[in-house]
Formats: C-alpha cells, sequence, structure tokens
C-alpha cells in the first residue's frame, strides 16, 4: 500500500510541475511574441549585453521548445500515454538548458531562472525515478 501511495504522489507532483512549466511557458512566450517590446513582462533593458533587441525570438523559441515539448509530455502524463515519462525527462531537461541559457544571455540571473532550473531538475528526477532509473 506505501508503494502506491508514494507512486501516486510521484505522478502527481510530477504532473503539477509539467503543468507549471507548460502554464508559464506557454503564457509568457505568447506575451514575448505578442508584445516584443518586454513592457508587459518588466523587461526594459535592451541593451549591448543582450543579444536580442526585442522579444520576438525568445518568445518564438520559449513557445516552440520549452511550451511545446511540456505540453506535449503533460498531455502524455494525463492519458498516461506509453512514452510519458520520456517525454517528460525531455521536458525536464529542455527546461534547465532555457534557464541555463537565459541566465547566460542576461548576465544577470534572476530568480525565475533558479525556479525553472530547480523545477527542470526536480522534473527530471522525478520522471527517471518512475521511470525506474533509481537516481537518488
Amino acid at each position: 500500500m506505501a508503494v502506491n501511495l508514494t507512486l501516486i504522489i510521484m505522478k502527481l507532483l510530477l504532473t503539477g510541475m509539467l503543468t507549471f512549466i507548460t502554464l508559464t511557458s506557454v503564457t509568457s512566450g505568447l506575451l514575448m511574441i505578442t508584445l516584443p517590446e518586454g513592457k508587459v513582462l518588466h523587461f526594459n533593458y535592451f541593451d549591448e549585453t543582450v543579444p536580442a533587441k526585442d522579444l520576438l525570438l525568445p518568445g518564438i523559441l520559449l513557445t516552440c521548445s520549452v511550451g511545446l515539448v511540456s505540453v506535449i509530455a503533460l498531455v502524455n502524463n494525463i492519458y498516461e500515454l506509453p512514452r510519458q515519462l520520456n517525454w517528460a525527462i525531455a521536458a525536464g531537461g529542455i527546461t534547465i538548458f532555457w534557464a541555463m541559457a537565459q541566465a547566460f544571455f542576461s548576465l544577470v540571473p534572476g530568480w525565475i531562472d533558479i525556479v525553472y532550473a530547480a523545477v527542470g531538475i526536480a522534473e527530471t528526477l522525478a520522471a527517471c525515478q518512475l521511470k525506474g532509473l533509481w537516481v537518488v
């Protein structure tokens, strides 16, 4: 009984993390695409240190990479499709990569980068645990 409860809790936590990353990445990506000047997201410095002069390209990349893979992982996880854990591991890896790239390019890692990286790591570890790759 305890093993089943642990698995249920881990699946719920994984679904919660996937939902969080999906909602935040798709929402912020679409905001960056529709309003690329950055005023809505309070991103108001574009100088020589930032490679993009507006948020259109980062918004497209965020929505198409992190958002799309997270949506696929979330749908697979909800309907318990055969490759659900592989998609969750991929979503966690892409989330970690996005957080690292964002921290690198902005030169000032913010709290959101730390949250994204932590959730990406937790997502990857939880999916590996559920897959039977006991990493912890």
